[in-house]
């Protein structure tokens, strides 16, 4: 019988040893104290890794809204939409073009602000720590 590494005693526990060579290394922790000790403190590790690896696994849960968040439109229409301005931004001369594009300009911006204002109220302190972070990692 070769001796046995306790590198074998790692690659019994994984499974990893062929069916002789682990009865082998398994007789050979039945005779040797000093092997046992290894193999019980390898298992106990082996243990605690593996229920920390499944406590720490990611399981997501999104959930999506049910229905579209722009003042109950769907996308495609504020799509289109915003496309038909700068299509009739194109078509009208210089002067009502930006006029037309600055009022869409201020309207969305407007909406924006109704839109996330409240959010950002409850969320004040998280965007004031955020602000003060990335301003200390600036040069």
């Amino acid at each position: 019988m070769t001796p046995v590494n306790p590198e074998e005693i790692s690659a019994l526990l994984d499974g990893e040893l062929t069916p002789d060579r682990a009865e082998e290394v398994r007789r050979a922790m039945v005779e040797d104290k000093g092997l046992r000790r290894i193999y019980e403190q390898m298992a106990e590790m082996d243990r605690d890794l593996s229920s920390f690896a499944a406590a720490c696994q990611f399981g997501p849960h999104v959930s999506l809204p049910s229905s579209s968040p722009v003042l109950g439109l769907p996308i495609y229409l504020i799509a289109f939409g915003l496309l038909i301005v700068r299509i009739l931004a194109k078509i009208l001369p210089i002067g009502p073009g930006i006029w037309l594009q600055t009022l869409v300009i201020a309207l969305v911006a407007v909406w924006l602000l109704y839109r996330f204002l409240p959010a950002l109220r409850t969320d004040m302190w998280q965007a004031v720590h955020e602000m003060a972070r990335s301003s200390r990692l600036s040069p």
